[in-house]
């Protein structure tokens, strides 16, 4: 929720110091669960949009991160098939090469796996993110833990091999390329959940927070405007 009321109070701040933009992509990947003690692989495509908001000036670290709106479905398999919707806001400190970033990530979702409906169930995640760069590629790696907001079964991490907390849990992983904003790459993904666990791979584009911080404009006074020379 901090990270919400911050991006929320970012996008009204003065335009001296931050600024918001909207973004728009699409997503494709693959998508591995195990059924029965055998993997099951589907098509995972989807949309996500929002606003990126930024620190354009000031020293380092600046304040960097994203609020946005994303719809995943998984098709193209008789055993798995659902559907989530996610709405955070993510947000932290940006170095020249180097950036985290934390945040609420609230969604609703309904999966249907051997032929077992399992309920819509809403909950909240709390994404930890770390990224690195150059200039022209990145890296990055995170944490997701999330809490179920209703009676759906939680993990029993004493019954399970995998590392974690919360009610389900999702580590993350990926590389990709540096261009005009954006990160092209590939991604994986491992998540377990009372109903099985689900590993997963696809190419993504997501925003470039190198680029971000530094959309400062240089060799400015106070004020916004340029001294000239006597």
């Amino acid at each position: 929720m901090l990270s919400l009321l911050l991006a929320v109070g970012l996008a009204s701040a003065a335009p001296a110091r931050f600024e918001t933009q909207p973004y728009f992509r699409p997503y494709a990947g693959l998508s591995a669960w195990g059924v029965n003690g055998q993997s099951q692989s589907v098509l995972a495509g989807g949309l996500e949009g929002g606003f990126q908001f930024f620190e354009t000036r000031g020293p380092w670290p600046r304040i960097t991160g994203v609020t946005r709106a994303r719809f995943e479905a998984f098709i193209g398999s008789t055993q798995v098939s659902g559907q989530q919707l996610r709405v955070g806001a993510f947000g932290g400190p940006t170095w020249r090469r180097a950036s985290i970033s934390v945040g609420p990530d609230f969604f609703v979702d309904q999966y249907r796996i051997n032929g077992v409906e399992v309920p819509a169930q809403g909950g909240v995640a709390a994404p930890l993110t770390g990224t690195v760069w150059n200039k022209r590629l990145m890296g990055w790696a995170g944490v997701q833990p999330a809490w179920y907001l209703g009676d759906r079964e939680g993990v029993d991490w004493s019954e399970v091999d995998a590392p974690g907390l919360g009610d389900e849990c999702a580590w993350f992983a990926g590389a990709g390329y540096r261009l005009n904003g954006i990160v092209v790459g590939v991604e994986g993904t491992v998540r377990t959940t009372s109903f099985g666990t689900n590993r997963s791979w696809g190419l993504t584009a997501r925003v470039d927070p190198g680029n971000l911080a530094g959309k400062g404009k240089k060799g400015k006074g106070r004020g916004g405007r340029g001294r000239k020379r006597p």
